[in-house]
């Protein structure tokens, strides 16, 4: 799965996303960042812990050519993850969620979700979170 890269899951993190992704857009991953208790900075710094990278357009003249984040991230020596190793950081939270918790997640992430996921249109409250996870999953087969 993705990079091997496993994140502590018991741990606060500062998230800093570079590129773009492929599953949602970068203000839903920000919205399950800050829900499942952790911290997005917009750029790098000696706070982040975690680059998550997203996928760039190719440079013909400069196939090397890496992102100024990418670049800060390897001077701060900061964990670098790609997309599905973000994703399977999200699954562990979904999947462990409080009944308070599981609330705010679907006050907050039902409309954005649902407009990524079109199996979630319509879905009841209670099975969002399960039709989440398994719309990931699906997503991201070997999860």
């Amino acid at each position: 799965m993705g990079g091997g890269i496993i994140l502590a899951v018991n741990q606060v993190h500062h998230f800093v996303i570079t590129g773009r992704l492929q599953t949602f857009k970068r203000d839903i991953a920000i919205q399950l960042i800050e829900l499942f208790g952790s911290h997005y900075q917009p750029f790098v710094s000696t706070n982040t812990t975690v680059l998550v990278k997203g996928f760039f357009s190719i440079d013909l003249f400069n196939v090397d050519n890496q992102s100024k984040k990418t670049i800060a991230a390897q001077q701060y020596d900061i964990t670098q993850i790609n997309e599905e190793d973000f994703i399977l950081w999200v699954l562990y939270h979904l999947k462990h969620l409080s009944s308070n918790q599981e609330h705010q997640f679907i006050q907050r992430m039902k409309e954005p979700l649902s407009n990524v996921f079109l199996e979630l249109d319509d879905c009841p409250d209670n099975q969002f979170i399960s039709m989440v996870i398994f719309s990931l999953e699906k997503h991201y087969p070997i999860v």
